[in-house]
């Protein structure tokens, strides 16, 4: 079958769909990857088909503003649909539509807005992937929407309070959907139930659900037909480290590694300054994973390694202990690598992900507007002295060790698409003698 897999974001959100895709493959399926033009070489170099899929990763010097917007902690959702995602709906709906000629299933991540609409107008079924527990929104698991007091307090308020608050917050972004259901009405398709941002993200035909039920159990209000499949493995395709990486992880006692992931390397200069210096106050190496941004690259150290990428499946489970920023992906390596974890939440997701990762006991919380030398210096040093953590951290990574969401996502998908088709798979060709 010809399964297109359409997805954007940070790293951490293209990659379980690339992990996927080898998945489905390697049991004789013809897979497109779908996304933006800035994945391309990494799509390429698996094997995989590449179908360009706008908009682009914004570029940090030309986009410098919409960057800055897009991170801002409180107007950052609104600012990525409405600056990046919506002006560029009817491009992407061009796009896909394009790389899914001839499928016969497509899985869409939530902020493909164009997925549902081309599933509607090419009448293929689809399904919808939720890397994160927050993307259900569920009532009787409700997600923490930022650091402070009354945001961990919305939490608490039980199952009727937050249906109010829904209300509240889905009335409030309404207007940014406008733009998706004009296009619904041009392309002469059904008013589709619910906004794009909510319920209506998600397939009548299937969803999965792409991280382990230890970080968030199913719950009654989520989308019917959700399979639960955990984490995708994605470490086994990673490149190898780079020379300068081996030889600075090789020379020395293991480093703390900080990095702000793959979303939220822009302008992060002052969070690596930080960390130097806490390694320093501590006296330990580190191994600064700083992005794109060059801005990020502090004073030279010689007790300090900085570079722009890393594979995290190579080099966190050397580390001594991992500064991260909580985005999913990079939660998921964290947990794999089976070391303990300073978590500094800033945006979107972030701050729901540390909570409940807060909560298996292999972790401390640093909100980043909070990072500060001295008490970035005292959480690594709690992590450090504590074996509660260390101890916490292996058990996890020895559970995950028996886990691949990606293959067992690769088996729901193939369920899903043969019972479309009407009949069952019988799987990839096998060579004659």
């Amino acid at each position: 079958m010809k399964i297109v897999l359409a997805c954007f974001g940070s790293g951490g959100e293209v990659q379980p769909y690339i992990a996927l895709g080898i998945a489905l493959k390697s049991r004789g399926h013809q897979v497109s990857i779908a996304t933006c033009e800035h994945y391309r070489q990494s799509v390429v170099q698996l094997g995989l088909d590449f179908q360009a899929l706008r908009p682009d990763l914004p570029d940090h010097e030309i986009d410098a503003e919409m960057v800055v917007g897009i991170l801002d902690p409180k107007k950052g959702p609104e600012r990525l649909f409405r600056d990046l995602l919506l002006p560029n709906l009817r491009a992407q709906f061009g796009d896909l539509m394009r790389a899914t000629e001839g499928a016969d299933f497509l899985v869409g991540h939530p902020l493909v807005l164009a997925s549902r609409l081309v599933a509607d107008s090419r009448k293929i079924p689809w399904a919808s992937c939720a890397l994160q527990p927050m993307a259900f929104f569920s009532k009787f698991d409700p997600p923490i929407l930022g650091a402070g007091k009354f945001a961990h307090g919305l939490k608490r308020v039980g199952p009727r309070l937050w249906s109010v608050v829904r209300y509240v917050i889905e009335k409030s972004v309404a207007k940014w959907d406008e733009p998706y259901h004009a296009l619904r009405e041009e392309l002469g398709l059904e008013a589709c139930p619910g906004s794009m941002i909510f319920g209506g993200k998600f397939s009548p035909q299937g969803n999965l659900a792409l991280f382990p039920k230890f970080l968030a159990p199913p719950q009654k209000d989520w989308p019917a037909g959700t399979f639960v499949a955990g984490f995708p493995r994605y470490d086994h395709q990673a490149h190898p480290a780079s020379a300068a990486v081996e030889k600075f992880m090789g020379e020395g006692p293991p480093p703390i590694i900080f990095t702000r992931g793959t979303a939220l390397d822009f302008g992060a200069r002052d969070f690596f300054e930080t960390s130097v210096a806490a390694a320093e106050l501590l006296g330990r190496r580190a191994l600064l994973v700083v992005g794109r941004d060059a801005r990020n690259f502090p004073v030279h150290n010689p007790r300090v390694l900085a570079v722009a990428s890393a594979p995290f499946g190579r080099v966190f489970p050397r580390a001594a202990a991992i500064v991260h920023q909580a985005g999913i992906g990079t939660a998921a390596q964290g947990l794999r690598a089976g070391k303990p974890c300073l978590l500094v939440p800033g945006a979107f997701d972030q701050f729901d992900n540390a909570a409940r990762l807060m909560k298996l006991g292999s972790s401390r919380l640093l909100p980043l507007h909070k990072f500060k030398l001295a008490k970035v210096a005292a959480e690594i040093q709690a992590l450090l002295e504590n074996p509660a953590y260390q101890t916490k951290a292996r058990a996890i990574a020895g559970f995950l060790a028996h886990e691949d969401g990606a293959v067992e996502a690769a088996r729901t998908v193939e369920k899903w698409a043969s019972r479309a088709r009407g009949a069952s798979w019988p799987g990839p060709a096998r060579a004659t003698a």
